[in-house]
């Protein structure tokens, strides 16, 4: 953080801004220039006994001169951006401005791999395997950093890193979603008004909330890693 901070000072000694936005970077931000933080995370989704980090992440959110929150009356946060902390809701964030029509289906399924290596390799690798055994066509979209894991079957596809057009080509001729249920993928998914299989990443409370807390919308199914093993696609 203190690398940030640092960062930020020579920044704005070069280009004098009016205003700071950060995006989730505590560090991000300078005593002199009004700071903004833009999260989802007022309320951690860590255990009831967790004081100190829910006390410390206040703490540095109260750093900012205000807070925004990327969410609307959809509520996809939910009790994770419930807070004292005074805060204002922006609207849903999305790297696509609209919904992309549903176009006759070239794929059946389209999995979204993200999240941190190993996980991401683990789940490219997986899902690419269990594909090859399903009838008809799929797709997979992964990160750059997949790419020396050959996950490319007779009847996958796998685009690693496609630009804006080609994301909104994929999921216009795709039938099925199936995704991690990262707060960004939420968003998109929202914003492009496609059905979802939503599978949290084991061990990650906050994926696990929101999958569950979203199940409640008609367009998302929330399922475990462990029943993911069993169910039918």
């Amino acid at each position: 953080m203190d690398v940030e901070l640092e960062e930020v000072k020579a920044l704005v000694k070069v280009f004098t801004p009016d205003v700071i936005i950060s995006d989730q970077r505590f560090g991000f931000r300078h005593r002199k220039v009004k700071s903004i933080i833009i999260s989802h995370q007022l309320h951690l989704n860590l255990p009831k006994y967790a004081f100190f980090g829910q006390w410390l992440n206040r703490k540095m959110l109260r750093k900012f001169d205000e807070v925004w929150v990327p969410d609307s009356e959809l509520d996809l946060s939910g009790e994770l951006s419930q807070s004292k902390i005074a805060h204002k809701r922006i609207g849903i964030l999305s790297r696509f401005r609209q919904a992309v029509e549903a176009q006759e289906p070239k794929y059946k399924y389209l999995v979204i791999v993200s999240g941190p290596m190993p996980y991401a390799k683990d789940f490219l690798l997986e899902m690419s395997e269990r594909l090859s055994n399903c009838e008809g066509k799929h797709a997979l979209i992964a990160g750059l950093d997949a790419f020396d894991y050959e996950a490319t079957k007779d009847n996958v596809e796998v685009y690693y890193q496609p630009n804006q057009e080609w994301m909104e080509r994929l999921f216009g001729e795709s039938e099925i979603i199936i995704s991690r249920s990262g707060y960004s993928t939420l968003m998109d998914l929202i914003r492009l008004k496609r059905n979802a299989i939503l599978i949290p990443t084991k061990g990650q409370n906050e994926q696990e909330y929101l999958a569950k807390h979203n199940a409640k919308r008609k367009q998302f199914t929330f399922v475990t890693e462990e029943e993911f093993k069993n169910y039918p696609l």
